[in-house]
């Protein structure tokens, strides 16, 4: 069995005018933080990520908000799937939206993915409350 740098080796990028011929490009692609951390560059195109020879632009996250900084311009939102944490910036553009999202809460992030100061983060495009649901256990006689 080949060793994995051998496949890295192997692994053909395509060029920009073939990328929306690719199923990822304009999908939300559901994955872990972790995974989305370790995302590396798409050669030669800095703003573009890749899996294999897939471009990755945006991504679907899921996770509990574990920091909240609510600035003149944006928020900034720390997302926590267990894999991981990940900075999450939502401009601020709708002042009614800007105390919906409180510290703790499960949320389901869509956003493109961006390289700040050496740092991944998600630029959100939509975030939606998830509701956490109690288990109550159900005892059959």
């Amino acid at each position: 069995m080949a060793s994995s740098s051998a496949k890295a080796a192997s692994i053909v990028y395509h060029e920009s005018r073939t990328w929306s011929l690719d199923p990822t490009f304009n999908n939300y692609a559901k994955l872990s933080i972790q995974d989305v951390q370790q995302l590396p560059t798409y050669p030669g195109y800095p703003g573009v990520f890749s899996i294999l020879n897939h471009p990755i632009i945006n991504v679907h996250v899921m996770g509990d908000v574990t920091f909240v900084n609510r600035k003149a311009l944006l928020i900034e939102y720390e997302v926590d799937d267990g894999s991981g944490s990940i900075m999450c910036i939502h401009w601020r553009n709708n002042k009614e939206i800007d105390n919906l999202v409180k510290l703790g809460q499960l949320v389901s992030v869509i956003g493109r993915v961006s390289n700040y100061r050496g740092m991944i983060q998600i630029r959100i495009y939509k975030i939606c409350i998830l509701v956490k649901c109690k288990v109550v256990p159900t005892y059959i006689t």
